[in-house]
């Protein structure tokens, strides 16, 4: 879907508020959350930058809420979950995940390892589960809970290649159907499931208050992402859903997503049973609402407050379009958005060649940044350093590329671009045609 030929989305952000009390900061809030912060990093779930913006971003924040000032460690194994599927989500929302049964493989791998199989991972995700959050995470719920915790995971994992599968395939959900896949998405039962374990609660008949605090949770994000899910092309938002499903404004679904959540608030409150389980749902409710209202994550440029104009809505290179093709993107960020904060990427991008020069020239600026990028995996490069240390160690790669040795070079790029051309020659010969791109 080619969001950027879409007409543009105004509407205004329900200034939404919530019947429940905030959570109050633990004292031991900072340590949970450097030692999650920590725990990713050094399994690999993360790198350094990753690392900086997650404690930067807030977004714990929302993982912290749902631990209700538990015990540490028990609290740090919600927290911990609470990363794992962020960050799973994030994989698929970037694209990374999103193509190829990428997803499917991954969790016909998590199953696996949820089964018993004791097969050794590559992927820090698949391994972080296998060698260390589930077994921590069985031990603590339990046998008795471990086939039902086992089960929201898959779940979880199901409802994401869903989304995905729907996606390459442009099949639209319809909103009886969307209604419980969105609670599987966010992964509710996963960390309902938890929030039960870690605070001892031992609780019956809790089904309407769970459904309903994760339907609350879910439409909340759905309401704040709008702006960026229709700039990616996401179609897996319950205001999307409304719009296309019966056929009204904007603002009308979005106004509609908020008096559903309203009335699942009603709903909640009216139930309230079991109180205790209950009550720690509340205060999640009102810290993620809290959360989403503020975060940069959603919010990613100056305006009135909550008014959105998606034709003002800066670019993403982690956009899909950009992948097929980048040449309209590159020439509405010149015109549009020659310097632009990209929230998704994280980065600062320039597009026009004056501003790029500058950049590049202008001894203000560095490429440090690279040593978050490449400095984890290979040590530190050529393309960070700057000044004296940058020119005496191309000086030492400098000969590779004069005289005899660039010769040698060219010879062999000559023979590669001519047997490149002879296949596709006979490429054209046979079919007409040849993408010059992927056989040249």
């Amino acid at each position: 879907m080619n969001t950027q030929t879409q007409t543009p989305a105004s509407f205004r952000l329900p200034d939404i508020v919530l019947p429940f009390s905030p959570s109050d900061r633990t004292a031991s809030a900072g340590r949970l959350v450097d030692s999650v912060i920590g725990w990713s990093h050094d399994r690999g779930l993360v790198g350094r930058r990753g690392r900086d913006r997650m404690r930067d971003s807030g977004v714990l924040d929302v993982g912290l809420a749902l631990t209700g000032g538990a015990p540490p460690d028990r609290a740090l194994v919600l927290l911990q979950w609470f990363v794992w599927t962020l960050l799973l989500d994030d994989r698929v929302d970037d694209g990374q995940w999103a193509g190829d049964g990428v997803l499917t493989e991954f969790a016909k791998a998590a199953a696996g390892v949820l089964n018993g199989d004791r097969q050794s991972h590559q992927d820090p995700m698949l391994r972080v589960l296998a060698e260390d959050l589930w077994p921590r995470t069985r031990d603590l719920v339990g046998p008795d809970r471990q086939a039902a915790f086992a089960e929201h995971i898959a779940r979880y994992l199901a409802a994401q290649c869903e989304v995905v599968d729907r996606r390459a395939d442009s099949v639209p959900v319809a909103l009886d159907n969307y209604i419980p896949l969105r609670v599987e998405l966010f992964g509710a039962d996963i960390l309902f499931d938890l929030i039960e374990v870690i605070h001892l609660l031992d609780v019956d008949d809790a089904g309407v208050v769970r459904r309903c605090a994760g339907n609350v949770l879910g439409w909340v994000n759905d309401i704040y992402s709008l702006e960026k899910d229709l700039l990616l092309g996401e179609e897996a938002n319950l205001v999307r859903v409304l719009h296309d499903e019966r056929g009204c404004s904007w603002q009308e679904a979005v106004d509609t997503a908020a008096a559903m959540i309203y009335d699942q608030v009603e709903e909640f409150r009216r139930h309230g049973e079991p109180v205790a389980l209950a009550s720690r749902l509340a205060t999640a409710m009102v810290d993620v609402l809290v959360w989403h209202q503020k975060s940069s994550r959603y919010h990613w440029r100056d305006r009135d407050r909550g008014a959105v104009d998606t034709s003002l809505t800066p670019l993403s290179l982690i956009w899909a379009e950009f992948e097929r093709d980048p040449y309209p993107v590159y020439e509405r960020l010149r015109e549009d958005f020659p310097v632009m904060r990209d929230e998704p990427l994280d980065a600062w991008v320039l597009s026009r060649y004056r501003d790029v020069r500058t950049a590049l020239c202008d001894s203000r600026f560095s490429s440090a940044n690279y040593n978050w990028q490449s400095g984890p995996v290979v040590g530190r490069i050529l393309l960070e350093m700057s000044d004296s240390e940058h020119t005496a160690h191309r000086a030492l790669m400098s000969p590779a590329f004069r005289g005899r040795a660039m010769n040698s070079l060219s010879e062999k790029a000559f023979d590669l671009a001519k047997s490149l051309a002879v296949r596709t020659s006979g490429r054209i010969r046979r079919t007409g045609d040849a993408d010059l791109v992927s056989v040249f």
